[in-house]
């Protein structure tokens, strides 16, 4: 059977709680972050999106996850799309796979020709 505490020690314990909360933490800094090492500011938490792909589109994912897993890397979808993202640059090889891309995209209306 618990001990039950009495009101004065439960009111001690919240204030101490109550003051280490609201004092501003002082810490030291951190001297076994390297060189390589992810910064605090790299940490940040990220935002979910919602993306649907054709089968096309999977097929092409499965394809570049097989190749890095031939490298020996362990990946995923979103790890996949993430390199995706930061291995491409601006050009006409972008706007080309834009134009291929907008041509199966369902959500997009057809410009309608001008008579």
């Amino acid at each position: 059977m618990a001990k039950a505490t009495s009101p004065e020690k439960t009111n001690e314990l919240l204030a101490t709680i109550q003051r280490s909360t609201s004092s501003p933490a002082t810490t030291s800094p951190d001297v076994s972050q390297g060189p390589g090492q992810p910064t605090e500011s790299e940490h940040e938490q990220g935002t979910k999106a919602l993306i649907y792909f054709r089968p096309e589109d999977r097929k092409l994912i499965r394809d570049l996850s097989a190749f890095l897993a031939g490298q020996g890397l362990r990946v995923n979808d979103s790890l996949v799309i993430k390199s995706v993202l930061r291995a491409v640059r601006p050009g006409d090889e972008l706007i080309a796979a834009y134009h291929e891309a907008i041509k199966i995209d369902r959500r997009r209306k057809r410009p309608q020709s001008s008579q």
